[in-house]
């Protein structure tokens, strides 16, 4: 009973999730994490409207991936000015055909450091 009431306070009082590099993200699938790194591509498919963001090699080997469905893509204006920048990207860890992602769903999901 005691963890979970400090596990409550450490949510209420909003504690930070683990800051990681992208090629550690694959080790946190189902957590909520910030990935830290730099993208390399970002390519937005005309078929379905949905962005990728890839970290490290080009696709198909890249090492982890930030999507952004259609429905969200107003929340995101700029997102193709990003190769070359560093970003942090918030959200849960997900496997999408053995490759670790975010889904962004919200603009506070994306943040340009440099």
């Amino acid at each position: 009973m005691r963890a979970l009431a400090l596990g409550l306070v450490l949510l209420v009082a909003g504690q930070q999730p683990t800051m990681i590099a992208p090629e550690q993200a694959a080790q946190h699938v189902g957590e909520t994490v910030v990935v830290k790194g730099v993208v390399s591509r970002v390519h937005t498919m005309a078929s379905s409207s949905t962005t990728f963001i890839d970290f490290g090699p080009q696709y198909p080997n890249q090492t982890f991936t930030a999507v952004i469905f259609a429905k969200s893509q107003s929340r995101f204006p700029g997102v193709d000015k990003l190769v070359g920048n560093t970003v942090l990207v918030k959200g849960t860890v997900q496997l999408y055909k053995g490759k670790p992602e975010i889904v962004l769903e919200y603009a506070e999901q994306l943040q340009v450091v440099s």
